[in-house]
């Protein structure tokens, strides 16, 4: 079993929203999202925008595992 892990975005590169996971209210969505770190793929969750995800995002990608 993969260890759950979590990286600052600030930390990891080639962000892509795949899709929302879930919608918390109009303003704000948990999206699906797969990155890069030090070489190698990982999907994990990101809180952000549901209309423009890559301009306001959290800070933090939760429950990464590495693809």
């Amino acid at each position: 079993m993969n260890t759950l892990l979590q990286f600052n975005t600030a930390d990891v590169s080639n962000i892509d929203f795949v899709s929302i996971a879930d919608r918390v209210d109009s303003n704000w969505a948990d999206w699906e999202v797969n990155f890069e770190h030090n070489g190698k793929t990982y999907v994990g969750f990101l809180g952000a925008c549901p209309f423009h995800p890559e301009d306001m995002h959290g800070d933090e990608i939760i429950e990464a595992e590495e693809l």
